[in-house]
C-alpha cells in the first residue's frame, strides 16, 4: 500500500509591485503528493481532506489558496501542519 498515492497542484497567488507602483499578479504552481479523502457533503463545511508530508507554510500563507486534485480546483479552507505531515481541508 502506498501512503501518498495522489498528486495535486498547489496554486498560490503572488503579487509584486513594479517600478511604477502598480501591482501585478501571478499564479505559482507546485506539485505535491499526498492522499485525498473526499467527504460526503452534508452538514460539514468542507468537501474533503488532503494529507501530505509537512509543508513549509504558515496557515495565513496558504488558507484561501487553491488546490487542484483529480482535475477539480478546490479552495484550501483550513491548513494544519503537524510534526511529520499536514492536513489541507478543502471546499
Amino acid at each position: 500500500m502506498v501512503r501518498y498515492p495522489d498528486k495535486a497542484t498547489l496554486q498560490l497567488t503572488s503579487s509584486t509591485k513594479d517600478v511604477d507602483g502598480n501591482f501585478t499578479g501571478a499564479i505559482l504552481e507546485s506539485e505535491i503528493v499526498g492522499r485525498f479523502r473526499p467527504i460526503a457533503k452534508g452538514s460539514l463545511d468542507y468537501a474533503g481532506k488532503f494529507y501530505c508530508k509537512k509543508l513549509d507554510f504558515a496557515p495565513y500563507e496558504i488558507e484561501g489558496e487553491k488546490l487542484k486534485v483529480n482535475g477539480v480546483v478546490m479552495e484550501i479552507y483550513k491548513f494544519y501542519n503537524y510534526q511529520n505531515h499536514c492536513e489541507l481541508w478543502l471546499r
